[in-house]
């Protein structure tokens, strides 16, 4: 690792990083705090209130009746899902596509490093930072909901959960990343990479709204968060979370080789 160059990466991307963080923690204490086993009812008569449309594309049309579906339906619906993104698109265009453009890139490439190590250092930054979000706010809700109703969390369940929703995520960042080694402009990978990213989240949750639009759920990566059967038990939820995983990881290699092979980069 090129330590120096990391605590850069941190120094340029902390905002990003601890800001989405304690942005997702706020709904981790709101949303446990607001659960009731004896009155689960009453908060899904309050969602009924909303129009139809809204719960449905927020994942919030069916909470369940355990704190497991509950938290699983009101964080991986929407929350986990689109706010993550953020981070994904700002910091996938600061590690490459803002150094090219700004033209400190020459001096990342004047260091005694070859590019492939260069790239591969920010790539792991990245990689890390998306896993920081995800690995602290499951921490919390699982820490938080112990405390406030021992014994009642599936943390086996959850935390499939939300390894296919890491493995998902880290496909995006590894097109954003992709999007940043190709383009030597920030604008350009901002806008390419906000198109898809955000492209991604918009078509999972309109395929919510019904059969109309049920199709669109096979243009997202999101697709592959079903709570539903992964609360049935069915099927290896693990399985797809590393496969997830692996394939994002595959798509950072690509980005650094593609990267490599590039003939003007600043």
């Amino acid at each position: 690792m090129i330590w120096d160059l990391q605590l850069l990466n941190y120094r340029e991307n902390r905002v990003f990083i601890f800001g989405v963080t304690g942005f997702l923690l706020i709904y981790v204490f709101s949303s446990i705090g607001m659960w009731d086993p004896d009155g689960i009812e009453v908060l899904q008569e309050m969602m009924d209130l909303l129009p139809d449309a809204m719960t449905n594309m927020l994942g919030f049309g069916n909470l369940g009746g355990s704190l497991t579906s509950y938290l699983l339906n009101y964080m991986y619906g929407f929350l986990m899902l689109l706010f993550p993104i953020i981070f994904t698109v700002m910091v996938g265009n600061r590690l490459v596509a803002k150094h090219t453009t700004s033209g400190s890139m020459i001096f990342l490439l004047t260091m005694p490093y070859s590019r492939r190590r260069i790239m591969f250092n920010q790539a792991v930054f990245f990689a890390a930072g998306l896993f920081f979000i995800f690995a602290v706010n499951v921490s919390v809700m699982i820490l938080f909901s112990n405390i406030m109703f021992p014994g009642m969390l599936e943390i086996g369940k959850l935390l499939i959960v939300n390894l296919i929703a890491y493995g998902a995520h880290l496909i995006l960042a590894a097109i954003a990343f992709l999007f940043s080694c190709l383009f030597d402009d920030s604008q350009t990978t901002m806008m390419f990479s906000s198109v898809v990213l955000f492209g991604n989240a918009v078509a999972f949750m309109v395929s919510n709204l019904g059969d109309g639009t049920a199709f669109l759920k096979y243009a997202s990566v999101f697709t592959f968060i079903d709570i539903e059967y992964i609360l049935e038990g069915s099927g290896n939820g693990l399985l797809t979370g590393v496969v997830l995983t692996l394939i994002g990881l595959l798509g950072f290699v690509g980005g650094i080789e593609l990267f490599d092979r590039k003939s003007v980069v600043i």
